[in-house]
């Protein structure tokens, strides 16, 4: 069974979901260990190579100090940004992994949605699994005029399921970046 752990920012209305994917029904009889997600990571570089970077980082877990972010998803008005989404387990510094690489890997059963707020910013899935579905690990963000909002970043575990819709199965992570349009 997967447990959700909410954890407490000390951002208004920012929350990030730690989870980890239980046994994965898409592969009867295998089990897979706990996931844990302890760092999300949103960097979008423009076709002129302007970066933005944002992160949501809780490393010692549910409880104990509160997450917090570093960098801003500030961004220009009528450009575009490819973005990578980096997903980390730092609980063991000595043994960072990167769970991005695990969700590429069972991708058929992993989705990651964008909610976002207003429409002076869209989303575009870059990715694919091996079933032709997008995955989120890399997407295309459009900012068109002026504005802020919120962008919620969610990757759902869908083994079975996956159909595109967030809905269906558990919630791995979920963080709320806040965003600026000049």
């Amino acid at each position: 069974m997967k447990i959700v752990k909410n954890i407490s920012l000390l951002f208004a209305a920012s929350a990030l979901f730690l989870a980890g994917c239980g046994d994965d029904v898409s592969s009867p009889g295998v089990d897979n260990e706990r996931e844990v997600f302890t760092t999300v990571k949103l960097t979008l570089i423009s076709s002129d190579k302007d970066t933005v970077t944002a992160a949501f980082n809780d490393a010692d877990g549910e409880g104990g100090i509160a997450g917090s972010f570093a960098g801003s998803l500030r961004l220009k008005a009528g450009k575009t940004y490819m973005s990578s989404l980096t997903l980390l387990d730092e609980s063991d510094p000595k043994n960072i992994a990167d769970m991005g690489e695990e969700v590429l890997k069972e991708g058929v059963d992993h989705q990651v949605f964008y909610t976002v707020s207003t429409s002076n910013l869209t989303v575009e899935y870059a990715d694919k699994d091996a079933k032709g579905n997008p995955i989120g690990l890399m997407t295309t963000f459009k900012a068109m005029t002026a504005g802020s909002g919120k962008v919620q970043v969610m990757l759902r575990h869908q083994p079975g399921v996956k159909d595109g819709k967030i809905t269906s199965g558990e919630t791995d992570v979920e963080v709320e970046f806040p965003f600026t349009v000049e």
